[in-house]
């Protein structure tokens, strides 16, 4: 699947480069095979981080945060597992279902758990001081 992406992002490169093939650029080839290989570690650390957000929601939001936990879970496992990237039309399918998973998570957990720091006007202010 990778090398269907990387021939489909190739051409356009090779399009805007002016270049006829991939022997006149053959960087392009390269830095496709390397993105491969990081964007395929990377997908896998998105899907890891996914199964620890859906933890952590669902242990602050309860079962209203559940569906969302899922959905962010199966979402970017399938990323991962499938490597459709970002283009159309699982990609952009899976990108969606992404999205309305950390939507769902961020209005179904209480955002009690966020720490606002003072700034350094209200700090002055709440001990007293005067410029």
């Amino acid at each position: 699947m990778t090398d269907h992406i990387a021939g489909i992002g190739t051409g356009v490169v090779m399009q805007q480069s002016g270049a006829s093939s991939t022997s006149e650029r053959p960087e392009i080839g390269w830095l496709f095979g390397v993105a491969n290989d990081v964007g395929g570690a990377g997908a896998w650390a998105l899907a890891l981080a996914a199964v620890a957000t859906a933890v952590v929601a669902v242990r602050d939001g309860g079962r209203r945060a559940l569906p969302g936990g899922l959905l962010l879970v199966a979402s970017s496992g399938y990323f991962a597992i499938a490597g459709v990237h970002i283009y159309w039309p699982r990609g952009v399918l899976t990108m969606l279902v992404m999205a309305l998973a950390f939507g769902w998570v961020a209005l179904m957990v209480p955002p009690s758990g966020l720490v606002r720091q003072p700034t350094a006007a209200r700090r002055a202010a709440e001990q007293g001081v005067t410029e």
